[in-house]
């Protein structure tokens, strides 16, 4: 955060997506409106982005408009777990 960019609303709405079990799509989607509806900056020209994920992971298809916008979709395929992959057990 460069730029010092501050919102109490974009701050929760990230904070709750990345702390939920299994966010949905929507989970994910509401802080980047939000982010889009604050407008921090007018970006005059954007570098090409290369992204490099494990074979592991599944439906990770990346919009060219917003890189992380399907983020929440994105899972390791069931029997390619590690253990860090795992949720915690909830007692």
């Amino acid at each position: 955060n460069v730029g010092g960019f501050c919102s109490p609303t974009f701050d929760s709405l990230i904070d709750r997506a990345m702390t939920m079990l299994a966010p949905t799509v929507a989970d994910w989607q509401r802080p980047v409106r939000q982010l889009v509806a604050d407008a921090p900056a007018i970006f005059l020209y954007g570098l090409t982005n290369a992204m490099v994920l494990h074979r592991r992971f599944e439906h990770t298809d990346i919009p060219p408009t917003s890189y992380w916008a399907d983020v929440g979709r994105w899972s390791v395929r069931p029997g390619e777990q590690l253990p860090r992959d795992l949720a915690p057990d909830r007692e």
